[in-house]
């Protein structure tokens, strides 16, 4: 692996790090008792799948949630079915399997609280959390270089 050119180097030759807070938001929707990603949602998996690609020492992953309707062992299936989906797509936009883990939450972790139409599609969802991004290269130096003053 080479040190970008630019870079602020280590004391072992490596190039340092800055604290990023950088992160990528993927909330996915589902229709009722289903695990098909509808067609507005693809392009936000595309961007993540570009996020990764940039981001190769990053893996993802994928959590998927269900309404409460339903019974409770069939909304964890149907979870862990809509992570699944979403985790396919990311596959097919060439991420390593390997970088993308699932997890399936059922109807234990609600985003909304209620019993209305309106309430249940918000929990009818897939989310996905980043992990091990180490932030952006820090550049090096120069005499143009202006830090920001300490109080």
């Amino acid at each position: 692996m080479q040190t970008p050119t630019g870079a602020e180097v280590d004391n072992d030759g490596c190039e340092a790090y800055v604290e990023s807070e950088e992160t990528y938001q993927l909330k996915i929707l589902f229709n009722n008792d289903s695990d098909k990603i509808e067609r507005g949602f693809e392009q936000q998996i595309k961007g993540l799948a570009n996020f990764l690609e940039i981001y190769s020492s990053t893996s993802v992953e994928i959590q998927g949630y269900a309404s409460r309707v339903g019974g409770a062992a069939h909304n964890l299936e149907l979870s862990i079915r809509r992570a699944n989906s979403v985790r396919d797509t990311l596959i097919g936009f060439g991420i390593d399997e390997q970088r993308v883990k699932i997890v399936g939450y059922g109807d234990t972790v609600l985003s909304r609280l209620g019993s209305d139409e309106a309430t249940h599609a918000g929990n009818r969802r897939v989310t996905a959390t980043v992990v091990g991004h180490k932030g952006n290269v820090k550049d090096e130096w120069t005499i143009f270089t202006t830090i920001p003053k300490q109080d």
